[in-house]
């Protein structure tokens, strides 16, 4: 059974914190995300205290909209300013925006001058995020320290869910709002420094930018493409029900800490950390969902993981039955996220997965505003406590009325199941995440070789890695034999890795079944997980050394062409 696996975030940790830019430019990072969520904390009690859910659901509308709008369009901003130089304005003008907002409190300023403010906080938020992204690679040295920043910037997304609402707590509880911005905006004039001190770097071309913009005609394309497509429309159906339900929680997490539990203004940020603290221990979970022939089953498992107990935490009077709740509201989300994406990537075909994803964020900003609005109407209709049950029992019903049309995108979507197998086996791919590993699987693809054939030939160009699935080869290197290979070895990395011919000859000896990967899918793959790129590094080396042959360049991360 693949288990998770420590190593690799671990390895990309140690990756970017050898390198003083990428360290500066993801504590600052980490400054800011925190930051967003203790803040919406912030700003969430205060509206409560002002008018109760209503006004909640109406400042997290106006804290909400702005970013739908504003952010595609912030990364092209940097396109035309140095980026460093824009992310540190974002954050500067985000220490600003929070500053002002503590002046006005400061002077008892009326409420929606306060409000202005905090809106104003939001805006300067929603551009940092886009901006981050596209000035990576100026803060990375090459392909490596670029790929292992990706992934410790996802850590440390994740982490800011658990710190900020805790930390924004605390802060509540001795000091009010006030001191929540106040804090919080120091960050933010900190995170502005980080990244505007780091001189020289060197930039790696934009050919290897970490993530696209989508436009909004992306999304308006997706959705008249998919409209013939019931099963990609409802699995995003359910991905944005689970959005619906977070933008729900948010605003119901305040009526819970106050109306139903009677909790201080520390309240609020524990439960929203509670789901947080959920969600990471989901993430690191649904990976088990690799490789499962029926993801039906766990997907409608984890709607009813995030729908009920969601439901159960508004009937609770003591806050650690609450805590358990919502942590489990987080479990169920997060295995609700990867199932139905991982449906996504076996029923939708490739060429609009691009655009299904980008309508997929869309709807998620959509869904998390529409949450926001409902909540007022269902506290009205249902009170408090039963609006925690119409909430929480909307992922569950449907699940209920959908079953039968997820049952049947379930057998029809196809597993590419052999390749998958050799895949979970072959320890540079073995800890990918479900729909990645999954979606590599799709391009691999079966070469059956007689006897004699040869597999590769020493000297020639490679675009291909290969594994074993049936049948033995026989290996030589400038005519001398080598150990022989069988099922469940892999080769045709080191050429690949490091843009060099083929470096031994192999030839089916009986007749063999291989499974090839393409030069663009394996590269984007290995050097898109630093533990897989480590280990493909510690294979080439040893078979290199076993040549006699050496890395070019001396050992170090592998160099894509």
């Amino acid at each position: 059974m693949h288990t998770f696996s420590i190593r690799d975030p671990l390895l990309a940790l140690r990756t970017v914190l050898a390198a003083a830019g990428l360290r500066r430019s993801l504590l600052a990072f980490l400054l800011f995300n925190t930051a967003e969520w203790g803040v919406w904390v912030a700003a969430l009690v205060y509206a409560y205290d002002l008018g109760g859910t209503s006004a909640a659901a109406a400042v997290s509308l106006l804290q909400l909209l702005p970013a739908a709008v504003i952010a595609p369009f912030a990364a092209s901003i940097a396109d035309r300013v140095p980026r460093r130089r824009v992310l540190a304005w974002t954050y500067g003008a985000q220490g600003a925006a929070m500053g002002l907002t503590v002046l006005l409190f400061w002077l008892q300023s009326s409420p929606l001058l306060i409000l202005g403010s905090v809106v104003l906080v939001s805006v300067s938020i929603s551009l940092s995020r886009p901006v981050y992204l596209a000035s990576l690679p100026t803060f990375a040295s090459g392909p490596s320290q670029l790929t292992a920043a990706n992934s410790v910037s996802t850590m440390v997304e994740s982490l800011a869910v658990l710190l900020g609402p805790a930390i924004a707590a605390a802060i509540m509880q001795f000091i009010g709002p006030t001191g929540v911005f106040a804090v919080f905006g120091l960050g933010q004039l900190i995170a502005a420094l980080l990244v505007w001190m780091p001189r020289g770097a060197p930039t790696v071309p934009s050919a290897v930018a970490p993530h696209a913009q989508l436009r909004p005609s992306d999304w308006i394309a997706a959705f008249a493409e998919l409209r013939v497509r019931s099963d990609g429309l409802l699995l995003l159906g359910y991905l944005a029900g689970a959005y619906l339900l977070v933008g729900m929680a948010d605003v119901l997490a305040v009526v819970l800490a106050f109306e139903i539990l009677s909790l201080g203004a520390s309240g609020p940020g524990m439960l929203i950390s509670a789901i947080g603290f959920g969600g990471m221990i989901g993430a690191a979970g649904s990976i088990l969902l690799a490789g499962r022939r029926s993801l039906g089953p766990p997907l409608a498992c984890a709607l009813f993981v995030a729908g009920v107990p969601f439901a159960l935490a508004g009937q609770t009077t003591h806050l650690l039955p609450a805590v358990l709740l919502l942590a489990a509201v987080g479990i169920g989300k997060s295995f609700l996220d990867v199932a139905a994406r991982t449906l996504l990537l076996r029923s939708v075909d490739d060429h609009l997965l691009a655009r299904v994803f980008g309508l997929q964020e869309g709807l998620m900003l959509l869904a998390l505003a529409a949450g926001a609005l409902l909540v007022p109407a269902l506290v009205g209709i249902f009170g408090a406590r039963g609006a925690f049950v119409a909430a929480g029992l909307m992922l569950p019903a449907l699940g209920v009325l959908t079953w039968r049309r997820l049952r049947a995108i379930d057998a029809e979507a196809p597993l590419p199941a052999r390749s998958l197998v050799l895949l979970r086996r072959t320890p540079m791919f073995s800890h990918l995440a479900a729909p990645l590993l999954e979606q590599v699987a799709r391009r691999m693809v079966p070469v059956d070789l007689a006897a004699g054939d040869v597999a590769i030939r020493q000297g020639q160009h490679g675009e291909c890695f290969y594994i074993v699935e049936s049948g033995q080869l026989d290996v030589s290197v400038d005519g001398r034999p080598r150990p022989p290979l069988g099922p469940g070895d892999s080769f045709g990395e080191i050429a690949l890795m490091l843009d060099r011919p083929r470096t031994a000859t192999i030839v089916a000896a009986t007749d063999v079944r291989l499974w090839s990967l393409d030069r663009e899918t394996f590269l984007a793959t290995i050097t898109g997980s630093p533990r897989a790129e480590s280990i493909a590094t510690r294979v080439a080396d040893a078979r290199l050394s076993a040549t006699g042959s050496q890395r070019p360049g001396g050992r170090g991360s592998p160099r894509t062409p």
